[in-house]
């Protein structure tokens, strides 16, 4: 019979974020491992973003002490009854609006961190690398739906032969 040889694994590489290829890291057809450095896309934008969400983090933590030190002259003033309870409840209302907006700016920043994380596309498992499909300085497009394919990279061992055989054949062997 004849047949051909398959890959039992292959994986077309994509960026999960969107820039521009800064360099390639390896040479058409190469033999590259799991985690080996494929593509980097331009880091920039993204340590700008981590910076800006760590900002973000400093002045929400800001926000919860203050709020913490309200609450806590509210207490003193709500016994000699200097405030009403309805100040002081809004105080602690205030104090949680605080503390939720300080966990929304930390998930920010590990967003941010991750995106920053991959900015480094890594190769996914071991293989032979097909030629790249785009260039240091092309923009590609990176996400879930319609990223821009960068390669593919197919397993060598093992292998599947695959071939056809009619149905008699099949059932006579």
């Amino acid at each position: 019979f004849s047949g051909r040889f398959e890959a039992v694994a292959s994986v077309e590489v994509r960026a999960r974020v969107s820039g521009f290829i800064d360099k390639l890291h390896f040479r058409d057809g190469q033999l590259v491992n799991v985690g080996d450095l494929l593509f980097t896309i331009d880091k920039r934008p993204f340590e700008i973003a981590v910076q800006s969400a760590e900002a973000e983090v400093a002045r929400n933590k800001a926000q919860v002490d203050i709020a913490e030190l309200q609450v806590e002259r509210g207490a003193a003033l709500v016994k000699s009854r200097n405030i009403p309870d309805a100040e002081y409840d809004q105080r602690k209302a205030n104090l949680a609006v605080a503390r939720a907006q300080l966990k929304t700016a930390e998930a920010a920043v590990r967003k941010a961190e991750l995106n920053l994380d991959w900015t480094d596309v890594r190769a996914p498992l071991a293989g032979r690398i097909s030629d790249r499909k785009v260039d240091a300085g092309n923009l590609i497009q990176g996400g879930q739906t319609g990223a821009t394919l960068l390669a593919t990279i197919v397993t060598q061992d093992p292998i599947h032969f695959m071939f056809d055989v009619s149905e008699l054949d099949y059932l006579r062997y």
